[in-house]
């Protein structure tokens, strides 16, 4: 028995190449370019950083939120690893997460260079004592300090406009580290999602150096304002010394979600190996961000935001 019949067939194109990318508004006042990225290296370690605008984002011709800024200090052996990012639904958070970055770092130069000698002798003293308290103090002011002058100034910013602080809603995640005789000292902070961590291939868990903050719902989370300088700031601060590890990272909710979806997944040392063994080719034995940059285009479906990345590599 034979028949004959018609089917309609659609035929589908790969998502990836359903994604626009249209320019942004090059005369806005606060107009941030859709890529950055930058690189910075001492006797014992590299430093990496790049920062894409997501799909989501050029799909519709918006700016990239995230920011970031490092600083290393080659002569006195410290550095400064920041990103944020700008909440999307704050109309200028893309300039809010840059002053965060801009201020947090220079307040936090302006405060290890002033009172250098001290924080050296004191970090020394504790990693022979194992006494934390004292440079958990020190960390809480220069962090704080960092914190509080950031928000000073996007409150003078949006008062100027004048437009409501939270349109300049940023999360903020800070490293600094120091080498300290043979060992690093790590001193951190952050609020909002994202996440921190001591990263080492050998070690069976991994060191997250900070509780990304939930929202009330799902995807939403905390940002930089005055309430987080005057409520819980010190539990914040996390202080430690450790064997050098394989790397440092900092990463914006646009990595560290498609990775690891949930903040128990962000324990997971075997989602980190998983990141690791993919980011580290772009980073092996090159002397800039460049691959970095491209890496950040990996397509995870459901997730097309903004994507920064910092990793300190250790020689």
């Amino acid at each position: 028995l034979k028949t004959s019949g018609s089917i309609k067939l659609n035929i589908i194109d790969d998502p990836r190449n359903l994604w626009k990318n249209l320019p942004s508004d090059k005369s806005d006042k606060y107009f941030k370019e859709d890529i950055d990225l930058n690189f910075n290296s001492n006797i014992d370690y590299d430093i990496f950083v790049a920062s894409k605008r997501g799909r989501s984002h050029a799909h519709v011709g918006s700016f990239r939120d995230d920011d970031f800024s490092i600083y290393t200090n080659i002569e006195k052996n410290y550095s400064i690893v920041i990103v944020a990012d700008g909440a999307g639904s704050a109309k200028y958070s893309r300039e809010g997460s840059k002053i965060a970055c801009n201020i947090a770092s220079n307040i936090i130069k302006t405060n290890i260079e002033n009172d250098f000698g001290a924080i050296k002798n004191e970090l020394t003293n504790s990693l022979k004592t194992k006494e934390m308290r004292k440079v958990q103090e020190k960390f809480y002011y220069i962090l704080g300090a960092a914190y509080k002058s950031s928000v000073d100034e996007i409150s003078k910013v949006s008062s100027e406009i004048p437009t409501p602080y939270k349109d300049f809603s940023t999360t903020l995640l800070i490293a600094i580290t120091f080498k300290i005789e043979n060992s690093y000292f790590v001193a951190s902070i952050m609020v909002g999602d994202g996440a921190i961590s001591i990263y080492s291939e050998n070690s069976s868990v991994i060191q997250l150096l900070g509780e990304p903050d939930g929202g009330e719902f799902a995807g939403q989370t905390k940002f930089l304002d005055s309430s987080i300088i005057t409520q819980g700031l010190w539990e914040r601060v996390n202080v430690q010394f450790v064997n050098k590890p394989t790397s440092i990272m900092l990463m914006t909710d646009g990595v560290s979600d498609p990775y690891f979806e949930t903040d128990n997944g962000l324990k997971n040392k075997m989602l980190w190996d998983k990141l690791w063994s993919d980011v580290k080719p772009t980073i092996e034995r090159k002397s800039s961000s460049s691959e970095l940059l491209n890496w950040l285009d990996f397509f995870t479906p459901g997730h097309h935001d903004d994507r920064t990345i910092a990793i300190m590599k250790f020689k």
